[in-house]
């Protein structure tokens, strides 16, 4: 095997070396962390000698025997058993002691204190506890036991400094409430602003709507009803009854010519809608006559009085008190519908103003009751805020008399004592001193990553999957129509379409390749059907067959994409296309194919989707149609691709593939195996199918010289082929790449030129 070839397994099975690596330096770090730790802790302790304003001799002499006096008195039982007490330790005077270390750092006035434990917080804890109690011992050696001035002071001004933050708290959450009340009232203020004039608003709209109403009202009245007239003797004598109703136009300020115009349109439309049928009918149902309305129209007469707003109704019957009644009735319904013309059913626009302004009123009331409390509760929190301000003055003033006391104390027992000071508090340990746990994870990092290099070949001669185009040419027996790269797996699902988004990206030239093998096929054979299938699901087939559409298209060529798959159907999904109607409809009538098919965003692309998909879906419609359907489309389109289920998981694949000029293989990488492939294609010659080849799909680099944009690098086999986990590394180091170029088998990628 070739040095290329033993990195290609090493990168594809590199998860494999990693996790081993990392378990073995998890089993490290297991095994090291059950090893008792010892962890060190040192405080340091400053020790100034008071200056007595010349030194000498014997103050050398002095200083050596103080820090001597304070090494003695680390390691003495009162100091260690006090501190066993403080930290509850469960440690003799005598076993702490040998814990502890005390050393002078040279030619300095500093004391270490250095203390080793298995526990890192209790090698914290007991350093800082001797370096305190050290510090409080030294004092007592000028004062005694006793607390001194300014330790009362200190704790005074504590006290003072506690009350004054207590209080600056209150006074500030007070401050912060009042902001957010004036906030409120400003918001208030503004609201009741802006109500005020919607109401002001409304009111005029309201006077307006009730003064145009006011002239509305009463537009058409009766001024003389019908009586009934005088009888006559005769036979066949007829009667005529008359009523006046008189139509007024609401008032206008400025009449003109064009109300004079809509006066004699209103009397023509009145005239009009007493002779329509439904009056007619409600008056012979009013008063209930057995006569036709035909009939009834014969017997009325109405004219407009010239140059009034009178209107005539003439009514003439054999009967008096018929005519009058007919005659009365006609000018009630003419009353009614003038004002049905204005009103309506509605609610009119005064009533809902009305509605409105006592909407508009109610928020009023409550907006300006809510201001009221607000402005009240506002003047009691300052009145509050005064008084806390006056306080904290009272406090800040008690506060700097005693810090002053303070520091005048301070500085009177400074020139006293000789102080001891805590410089450095002793922190807890990050790592303990022993074991060594870097020299055992570089160990354990190093034996994990030989093993895990072991079995990542291993794993490789167990794994069946194909993972180059070698193993699947090796495996199928038939030739490679395209390799296309791996991309984001959502991208498709998401309904974008490579070439459509980013044209010169690698994967869109591999659509492109895989369009001129195609193209070259067709220049020899018929092939005018095509079905993209795949051995197993989830290769990616739908996926394929939707770029290479789009690729199709962009070389001019009409296609037309099919939705085979009934079971589980995606590319109306793709194509964010409605699935109401498609194969599954045209399969049951094919008259039904020039409105199944849908137009996509792609120019050149139609696309016929699966359809509703069936109740049992066990049970798809049948495809003896299909070829029928498919001669239809390839009539009209230059193309046809029909996607359809796994040919080994579904029977219709095998039918269908028996019915296209020409059927691609879909293989994906680390997921089709060699013994699938050969079933496909064993099924292909089964059925009587035409297989042109396969595609292997989410190839890596090292299986297509194209992935490499041109005029960024590696172009046309000019430089090696380099798998992209690695093209960084060798990219940035010579040496690496010297080592590539070197390796066995790389001159066969390589031009004549090249080499």
């Amino acid at each position: 095997m070739e040095l290329r070839a033993y990195l290609e397994i090493l990168i594809r099975r590199k998860w494999v070396v990693i996790l081993t690596t990392l378990a073995t330096v998890a089993a490290v770090v297991l095994v090291t962390s059950r090893q008792q730790p010892v962890y060190s802790a040192a405080a340091r302790v400053r020790v100034a000698q008071a200056s007595s304003g010349s030194i000498e001799y014997v103050d050398y002499m002095y200083a050596e025997r103080l820090m001597n006096t304070y090494i003695e008195m680390l390691k003495s039982s009162s100091i260690l058993e006090e501190v066993i007490k403080e930290l509850d330790l469960s440690s003799s005077p005598k076993d702490l002691a040998k814990q502890i270390e005390a050393d002078v750092v040279p030619d300095t006035e500093l004391l270490s204190i250095t203390v080793t434990d298995h526990d890192p917080a209790r090698a914290k804890d007991i350093a800082n506890a001797l370096a305190t109690l050290l510090v409080e011992r030294s004092r007592n050696l000028y004062f005694g036991g006793t607390r001194s001035a300014r330790e009362i002071l200190q704790q005074q001004l504590d006290e003072v400094e506690a009350k004054l933050e207590q209080v600056r708290t209150e006074l500030q959450t007070l401050v912060d409430s009042v902001a957010r009340e004036n906030a409120r009232v400003d918001a208030l203020k503004a609201r009741i602003r802006s109500e005020e004039e919607v109401y002001a608003s409304l009111l005029s709209q309201y006077e307006q709507a009730r003064v145009a109403e006011a002239a509305r009202e009463n537009s058409v009245t009766i001024v003389a009803p019908a009586v009934k007239p005088a009888a006559r003797d005769g036979p066949q004598v007829s009667y005529l009854a008359t009523a006046t109703v008189r139509v007024t136009q609401p008032y206008s300020a400025f009449p003109g010519y064009a109300e004079y115009g809509y006066v004699e349109r209103l009397m023509n439309t009145y005239v009009e809608l007493l002779k329509t049928q439904p009056i007619l009918e409600e008056v012979l149902q009013k008063l209930d006559l057995p006569e036709l309305p035909s009939a009834l129209l014969q017997q009325i007469v109405i004219e407009v009085l010239p140059d009034t707003e009178l209107l005539r109704i003439t009514v003439e019957d054999r009967s008096p008190e018929r005519a009058r009644d007919i005659a009365n009735a006609l000018a009630g319904l003419l009353v009614e519908q003038g004002q049905t013309l204005y009103s309506g059913d509605t609610k009119s626009a005064r009533e809902i103003l009305q509605q409105r302004l006592s909407a508009v009123e109610g928020n009023l009331e409550q907006d300006r009751e809510a201001l009221q409390d607000l402005l009240d509760s506002s003047a009691r929190e300052n009145a509050r805020i005064d008084a806390l301000e006056m306080r904290i003055r009272s406090e800040e003033e008690v506060y700097l008399s005693l810090l002053r006391q303070y520091e005048e104390v301070r500085v009177a027992e400074a020139s006293r004592e000789s102080s001891a000071s805590i410089v450095a508090q002793a922190g807890q340990p990050d790592a303990p001193s022993k074991p060594r746990v870097k020299f055992n994870l570089a160990l354990g990092t190093l034996v994990g990553a030989v093993g895990g290099i072991a079995l990542a070949f291993l794993f490789e001669y167990l794994d069946p999957t194909l993972h180059s185009t070698d193993d699947l040419e090796a495996a199928a027996g038939a030739s490679v129509m395209g390799v296309i790269p791996g991309f984001a797996p959502h991208a498709v699902s998401r309904g974008k379409i490579l070439l459509s988004s980013d044209g010169r990206s690698p994967e869109a030239e591999a659509f492109r390749m895989l369009r001129g093998n195609l193209l070259s096929v067709a220049s020899t054979r018929p092939l005018k059907t095509l079905l993209i299938t795949s051995a197993e699901p989830g290769a990616g087939k739908s996926t394929v067959l939707v770029n290479l559409a789009a690729a199709m298209a962009q070389a001019g060529q009409k296609v037309v994409v099919v939705d085979g798959d009934l079971r589980y159907p995606c590319l109306h999904e793709v194509f964010e296309l409605p699935n109401d109607m498609g194969l599954s409809n045209v399969l049951s009538d094919l008259r039904r194919m020039s409105t199944a098919l849908q137009e996509t965003n792609i120019e050149g692309v139609r696309v016929l989707t699966s359809g509703p998909v069936p109740p049992n879906p066990a049970e798809p419609p049948p495809l003896s149609k299909l070829p029928q359907l498919l001669g239809k489309l390839a009539k009209e389109a230059d193309l046809v691709l029909l996607d359809s289920p796994p040919i080994l998981a579904i029977a219709d694949a095998a039918t269908m593939a028996s019915m296209v000029d020409g059927v691609l293989l879909v293989a994906a990488k680390d997921q089709a195996t060699g013994r699938r492939v050969q079933r496909a294609l064993q099924q292909m010659a089964r059925v009587g199918a035409k297989p042109l080849g396969v595609v292997f799909n989410r190839a890596s680099a090292a299986d297509g010289d194209y992935y490499y944009p041109y005029g960024r690098g590696i172009i046309g086999g000019a430089e090696p082929v380099l798998p992209s986990f690695l093209g960084n590394f060798v990219g940035r180091f010579s040496i690496i790449r010297r080592i590539w170029e070197r390796a066995p088998g790389l001159d066969e990628d390589r031009s004549p030129e090249d080499q």
